[in-house]
């Protein structure tokens, strides 16, 4: 992370100590470094929080680990929930052993307010 930039990786930063880190880095790489020499020294320097990730090692590690346990969660119960819900949802094709179907309770209220709408508009109309 840039150390002059806030939120910002030390490529994205325009400041001039990011540009100096830069030229650092330039030198460390033509002296022969490593990539982890060199974020090593710059730890060493600013501690670990110039990392643009954590570490994947200790309490950082959940950092990494909570956002796959989170995924593999959500989705075991989106599996639970619809295996749930279609195992209790009701099937419209059953018929009853009186081979037609059966009005439910809301067919049924439906069917009275028809027919006192009905009644209402020809008086209405009449």
């Amino acid at each position: 992370m840039s150390p002059a930039c806030p939120g910002r990786t030390l490529l994205n930063c325009t400041s001039g100590q990011a540009e100096q880190w830069r030229e650092l880095i330039r030198q460390k790489i033509a002296q022969g470094e490593t990539k982890e020499q060199i974020i090593q020294h710059f730890v060493t320097i600013r501690g670990e929080e110039i990392l643009a990730a954590p570490p994947k090692q200790g309490f950082a590690l959940t950092a990494w680990l909570l956002p796959v346990f989170m995924i593999v969660n959500g989705i075991g119960l989106i599996i639970a929930l619809t295996y749930r819900w279609a195992r209790n949802r009701p099937r419209a094709d059953v018929q009853r052993l009186d081979n037609g179907p059966t009005p439910t309770q809301n067919q049924r209220s439906t069917d009275a307010y028809r027919a006192r709408l009905h009644s209402e508009l020809e008086e209405f109309q009449g």
